[in-house]
C-alpha cells in the first residue's frame, strides 16, 4: 500500500484491478461500474469505502467515504469484515515498516464511523442528497469518496425518457464538480439491462447512453464460477484491460 501514487487513487486491495485502473481509482473522476447481479459492484463501493481510509503514514489518503444507496445492497455486517480486512493488513504492514505507534488510533469502528451513509428511495431524494453534498463536504473535507449505488435504479420507473436524461445530466454535472472541487472520486454503479436489436439481444448498462457521454470511465464487472473479472471498457487514457480477483471474507483481493 506503500507510495506516493496512492495520494492520488484509492487502491482496491487487488494489485491487479490497481493496474488496469492505472493505480487504483483516481482522485478528480467519475467512474462507472457495471456489472450484473452478484458481480461484486457493491462490494467494490463497500471495499472504496474502506481503503479511502489507509492512513497516510502506510500511503493511504487516510479520509472519509460517503455512500448513497438507492436499491438498500448497503451491509454494516458485510463492511465491518472488509474492515476487519484492512485493519489486519495495515497492521501487518506497519510492523514490517516499524511504523506501528504511528497508526495507534486506527480501528474498525472508527472507519465504520468514516463511512457516512445515506439512503434515498427516490430520485427526487437523489437530487436533494447530491445537491447537498457540496454544504456537506464543506463542513466534512476528508470525505474523498462518493458512492452511488445504485445511480440508475431510481430513474427505471421514471417513463418520460426526456425527463429521466435531463435529471440524470444534472446529477452528473453536479458530481463532476464535486471531485474537481474537493480532489475526490465519485462512483456510481449501474445494472445490466437486456437490449434488443435487429439481430440479436445483448446485456449493456441501464440507460447506457444518458450515462456513456457524460462519465469518461467505465468497468464492467462479472463473474463465473466463483472467479470474479473486471474489464475497464472505456477510459479516456488506458487501454482495454482485463484483470481477475478473488472476494473473501475480508473484501476484494487478488487472486493467489
Amino acid at each position: 500500500l506503500r507510495g506516493e501514487q496512492l495520494k492520488e487513487s484509492i487502491p482496491t486491495f487487488s494489485e491487479a484491478l490497481d493496474g488496469i485502473l492505472g493505480g487504483g481509482v483516481r482522485l478528480d473522476s467519475l467512474l462507472h461500474v457495471c456489472g450484473p447481479p452478484g458481480s461484486g459492484k457493491t462490494l467494490l463501493s463497500l471495499q472504496l469505502c474502506i481503503a479511502v481510509q489507509v492512513p497516510e503514514c502506510l500511503g493511504g489518503l487516510e479520509a472519509q467515504a460517503v455512500f448513497i444507496d438507492t436499491d438498500f445492497g448497503f451491509s454494516i455486517s458485510r463492511l465491518r469484515e472488509i474492515a476487519e480486512g484492512a485493519y489486519n493488513h495495515c497492521i501487518r504492514v506497519a510492523k514490517c515498516h516499524n511504523l506501528i505507534e504511528n497508526i495507534s488510533k486506527f480501528s474498525v469502528d472508527l472507519m465504520l464511523e468514516n463511512v457516512h451513509y445515506l439512503p434515498v428511495r427516490n430520485h427526487f431524494q437523489l437530487q436533494v442528497a447530491v445537491k447537498t453534498l457540496k454544504y456537506f463536504i464543506t463542513k466534512n473535507s476528508k470525505v474523498k469518496v462518493i458512492i452511488i449505488d445504485s445511480l440508475t435504479f431510481p430513474f427505471l420507473s421514471l417513463t418520460n425518457t426526456l425527463d429521466r436524461t435531463r435529471i440524470i445530466y444534472l446529477i452528473l454535472n453536479q458530481l463532476h464538480e464535486l471531485a474537481e472541487m474537493f480532489h475526490l472520486a465519485v462512483i456510481v454503479t449501474n445494472h445490466l439491462t437486456t437490449k434488443i436489436s435487429k439481430c440479436n439481444k445483448y446485456l449493456a448498462p441501464s440507460l447506457g447512453e444518458s450515462l456513456s457521454h457524460r462519465i469518461p470511465q467505465t468497468l464492467l464487472l462479472g463473474s463465473y464460477n466463483n472467479m470474479f473479472s473486471a474489464v475497464l471498457t472505456k477510459s479516456p487514457s488506458l487501454p482495454e484491460t482485463i484483470a481477475h480477483f478473488n472476494i473473501t471474507k475480508d473484501g476484494l483481493r487478488d487472486i493467489k
